[in-house]
This record gives C-alpha cells, structure tokens and sequence, in this order.
C-alpha cells in the first residue's frame, strides 16, 4: 500500500513537474537566441533554428516556468519581460545568447513563455512603441495566456483540492490497515482526512529534481512568496496589466422543469380571496458564468496561437503503461479492501471496528483511481486541456457574445494568423494530438509556426510595413 500511495503523490507531481520541460534560464531574461545558445532542448533549438536559416529572420524563444530549484528572490514576470524587451532591443553581450535584431524578427513561446510574449507586446508598446512594427509574429505554443487554471485561487486553492485528493488516497490505505483494527486503535491514531498535512514529507522523499521547490510551494501558500506563481494564476495583476482582462456574466438558462403543488388565490366576491391547490410543473433554471477576455495589447501585431489538446496527463510520462498498470492494480486492491470490510459488517464485528467508514473510504479511493483521468483533470480546472493548461486558456478569443443581451463583440483586433480550428482564434497542429511536453517536441509545431511567421509578414506588408 505504501508504494500505491507514493505512485499517486508521483501522479499528483506530474501536472506541476511538467511546466518547466525547458532548461533553466538567466535571472532576469529567459528569452534565447536561437542560432547562438546550446542551452535549450536540442530539438526546440534545431526547428526554431530551421526557421532562421531558411529566412534569414531572428526568431526568439520564451522558454517555460523553471522548477528545477526554489529561490525565494526569483524575480517576477514583471521584471522578466522588462529584462526580456531590454535584451532583445539591446542584446546581452555578456551571455552571448541574445543579439540586437537587425531587422523584423519573430517570437515563439512555450507555456509561460507564450503569456510573457504577450506581455512582450505591451512592455514594448510602453518601451518603444514605434519598433512594434518590426515583429513578425508572436506565437505561443500551449501558452498559459489567460493563466494557470490549476492555479485558480492561488497556490492555496491548489492545495486545498490537491489536499483533498491526497486524503482520499489514504483514507483508503487507512481502511486497508484496518483490516486487522478490530478495536478501532487505528481511528484514535490516525485520523480521517490528515494525510494531507504530511504532503510535504512525502514529496521530500521521492526522487524528483523540483522536490524542493514543490516541499517549499505546499508548505507555504501564502501569497507574494512564490511571485511567479502568483502571476500565472488566472486574473493576476500581471495578466490584467499586460495581457488581458476577464469580466465575468452571470446569465440563467432554463435546463429542465419540476413537478410541484403551492397554494394559489384568485379575487373572489367584495374583495376575497379564493385559494386553491395548484399542482403543475415549474421551469428550472441554472446560473452560468460566461468569461469575456478583453486583450490589453497592441492589436496590430500578428498572432498566433498554437493549442495542444492530449488531455492525458500520464501520456507526459516515458513509463506511462507501467503507471497506468499500477493504478489499475491499486484500484484492485482497494476494491478488495472494500469487500473485506463489507464482509465484517455481515459478521457483525465490523460494525464495531469502523468497518462501514473504512468501506466507503476504500470504496472512494477505488473511484479515484478508476477515475485517474477526471481527478486530474479537476486538478487542472478542465476536461479539455494539453494535460497541463485548459484549451480555453492557450488563446484570446477574437469575439464574445454576450449571453444575456446577445451582442456579439470583437474584443481580439490582432490578425489571427495559421490554420483556424473551427474558425476560432487557436490553431492545432496536424496528426496526433500532443500534450504540454511533446507539443514542442514536434516538428510538427514549428511547420506551422514557420507558416505563421510567413503569413505574419504579409499581414505586416498588409499594413504598409516594408519586409
């Protein structure tokens, strides 16, 4: 039981271990030069490089959160995309990865690399607003462009729902050991639900590069600690500042009816009341919230936004069969536990070992690992996501129709450029579906944004921009 529960705290590490695939970047600029720097993954380095040899033109790549270590004194997104705007204006000669572009040039970024190269669009318009004109393109690759949803509530409601999954995990290893609890020792010594407390114990002892980050991020929540966390989360002050705006609308839709009786009246004689029972079916109605983003960029610059859309988390991991053949066994397992306890409530001890409470607790953890799928995709706010980052978070509507007055807006003025899915605002790249990791592992990818970049160009010669 030990093993199956430290094969789902591994689970649990996945969705986070996977935001920072790129190698560790400078301090205060994690933007690369891609014909001069051998610090990035050899093939992102190859394909963007492609892209240069065969225009002639700069392409710049915003790499991912890096999670390899925890620093307290990491700067925030903020300062990265000053830094970020100043070293591509300027160039950085001392780490010779970035060179002063000498003519129009493009920016691909990956995960939080693609919500900075938005951001790169409103720091440069506040920089040097008349050298706008010399970006191609932006492309973000599985960006998190309206934030982390997993973030939702900060690291605090991350770790209130990872918690309570954590609980259910060993709330039903607790009721494994219970087999054998027939005075109930184990409910004194062990409480329901506390397992979760001890999830930075268990996170220090698995074999993991980012142990130390995540053991410090679970331990202390507490906002402005983990500024990079703060400000990928969904409605941060930076995204507001320098990407885009959510307002919310609340509408109610009719989704079904009931059957009720209520006492009615009807005017009767001198100005009586008649009442009556009246007996008939009732709508129902249901509160939604539509979410309107409102870009705060420069709408001149070409965009390009490529999703990923492999939902399966476990599919970013090199041993995903032999995870997902261990869930299966502890789904098993827990599922045996469940009878046994069922099994001593028929031979009526079990009604007083807690054997009722240790069922349904193994009963639920069963659910869980049957359910591995949908768990994390709870964790991670959506059913529709590239394993890590919502699908509705990887791009900026061009429209929003307004669900209660039915208007219809274009809040996104910026050229959309590649293969629209659907005519919407995102692109997805050909053949199998790629998640957060593979995504920019495909060649693939960097096809259609070297497609992009080229109808960039003739959108930029569109607006009278020599190229």
């Amino acid at each position: 039981m030990k093993k199956l529960f430290l094969l789902f705290i591994s689970i649990l590490l996945i969705v986070s271990n996977t935001w920072g695939q790129v190698a560790s970047s400078a301090y205060n600029a994690k933007v690369f030069d891609i014909e001069k720097t051998d610090s990035i993954d050899s093939k992102i380095k190859n394909a963007v490089g492609s892209i240069f040899s065969s225009t002639g033109k700069k392409v710049y790549y915003f790499n991912g959160f890096d999670f390899e270590k925890y620093n307290k004194n990491d700067p925030n997104l903020t300062d990265i995309t000053t830094a970020e705007v100043l070293a591509i204006k300027n160039g950085i000669t001392g780490g010779t990865r970035v060179t002063k572009p000498t003519n129009s040039y493009s920016i691909i970024g990956h995960s939080q690399g693609g919500l900075r190269a938005l951001a790169y669009i409103t720091e440069k318009q506040k920089n040097n607003a008349s050298q706008l004109s010399n970006i191609d393109a932006v492309i973000t690759v599985s960006g998190i462009n309206q934030g982390l949803p997993l973030l939702d509530g900060g690291l605090a409601g991350f770790r209130r729902r990872a918690g309570d999954k954590v609980n259910i995990v060993g709330n039903g290893i607790r009721a494994a050991i219970g087999i054998f609890d027939v005075f109930e020792v184990l409910a004194r010594l062990i409480p329901r639900n506390q397992l979760a407390d001890g999830f930075g114990f268990f996170m220090s002892i698995l074999p993991s590069q980012k142990k130390m980050y995540w053991t410090q991020a679970w331990t202390n929540t507490t906002p402005g600690v983990f500024r990079q966390l703060d400000d990928m989360a969904p409605n941060s002050a930076y995204i507001n500042e320098f990407v885009a705006r959510t307002m919310e609308h609340t509408y109610k839709r009719q989704t079904g009816t009931r059957l009720t009786s209520e006492w009615r009246s009807t005017p009767g004689l001198l100005g009586t009341k008649i009442w009556y029972l009246w007996i008939g079916y009732v709508p129902v109605y249901t509160t939604y919230i539509a979410r309107e983003v409102i870009p705060v960029f420069n709408n001149t610059v070409p965009l390009g936004f490529i999703v990923g859309t492999n939902s399966k988390t476990l599919s970013m991991l090199d041993n995903e069969k032999s995870i997902t053949d261990g869930i299966f066994a502890a789904e098993i397992s827990f599922a045996v536990v469940q009878a046994f306890h069922i099994a001593k409530c028929v031979g009526i001890i079990g009604l007083f070992s807690g054997s009722v409470t240790y069922a349904n607790d193994a009963n639920r953890a069963r659910l869980l690992m049957k359910d591995i799928d949908a768990e994390l995709n709870d964790l991670k706010r959506s059913s529709e996501n590239d394993g890590l980052v919502a699908v509705y978070s990887q791009f900026i509507p061009k429209t929003f129709k307004d669900p209660n007055t039915s208007i219809t807006r274009t809040n996104l003025r910026n050229p959309v450029v590649g293969t629209n899915a659907g005519g919407s605002s995102y692109s997805i790249v050909p053949g199998p579906k790629l998640n957060h990791q593979n995504i920019v592992r495909s060649s693939a990818t960097f096809d259609l944004s070297n497609q992009m970049i080229n109808e960039g160009r003739n959108e930029r010669k569109k607006q009278g921009f020599p190229r």
